[in-house]
């Protein structure tokens, strides 16, 4: 089973290569050739066909874990990887939780002091994508009380569109962010070979931040409507029962001592 997987989609044919940096374009399809022209080249895998991920119901599901403090998250679905309403969720994940002053951090975290931390964040993948909301209670803060202050909380900030200087702030930090990936040859390599794996044409990497550059507010209050209006999995993380010893575990312990 495992020779036959490999087989089928290891193979070249299902494989992208990139190459970046300061290089001879006939020395290096010369070091291609010698180092791969071996390797039979394979059948392409078929491409696998999203199914419909709307959710008929909300779902609550708790995980013990070894933590210290209770931790909620949210998540919903999303458009997937460069589709449209992806560039928008991230721009509203910023708005919601990038910065001390951001929508939620402030009134979670400083103002009602409910919240340890609060992030947000947008996770595109190929076939479709999912929008998560995590956030940590303060100490002596319980499950219950962090999961009231953040949908009131969310509420709120969902209640209005994005302000111009929210939007300038937050746009130009997503410029900033994807110019500096551009600076690390591995991180370019990355997004070369993402575009031209999902849509055929590496050339994206000259346009793409155009996305986020052409939205408006009322386009991603749209998004955050839409998607974020809609069912949700909420997942507790919890800490861990502390198990007594049996007696005979503790006269063991007491006797060691």
């Amino acid at each position: 089973d495992v020779k036959g997987f490999f087989r089928q989609y290891y193979a070249p044919a299902n494989a992208v290569l990139t190459i970046v940096g300061d290089y001879d374009a006939k020395e290096a399809k010369a070091l291609v050739e010698k180092y791969f022209g071996g390797i039979k080249a394979g059948s392409r895998a078929r491409k696998p066909v999203a199914t419909s991920t709307e959710l008929k119901a909300d779902i609550h599901l708790i995980e013990p874990d070894e933590v210290e403090l209770p931790r909620v998250l949210f998540a919903w679905h999303t458009p997937a990887f460069l589709e449209e309403g992806d560039a928008e969720m991230d721009i509203l994940s910023s708005i919601l939780t990038e910065g001390k002053t951001s929508r939620l951090y402030k009134p979670l975290v400083y103002e009602q002091k409910v919240a340890k931390d609060v992030m947000s964040f947008q996770v595109s993948k190929a076939l479709g994508g999912f929008f998560v909301l995590m956030a940590t209670a303060a100490p002596g803060k319980s499950m219950e009380e962090l999961v009231v202050a953040v949908d009131a909380a969310m509420k709120t900030a969902l209640a209005t569109p994005p302000t111009q200087d929210e939007m300038t702030r937050v746009v130009n930090g997503w410029k900033k962010s994807f110019y500096g990936r551009l600076e690390s040859v591995l991180a370019r390599a990355q997004l070369l070979s993402t575009y031209y794996h999902l849509k055929g044409n590496p050339g994206m990497l000259n346009t793409d931040l155009q996305r986020y550059l052409s939205l408006d507010a009322p386009t991603v209050y749209a998004a955050a409507q839409k998607y974020l209006g809609a069912k949700r999995v909420r997942i507790d993380v919890v800490p861990k029962a502390v198990e007594s010893p049996s007696p005979e575990k503790a006269a063991e312990s007491g006797g060691q001592k």
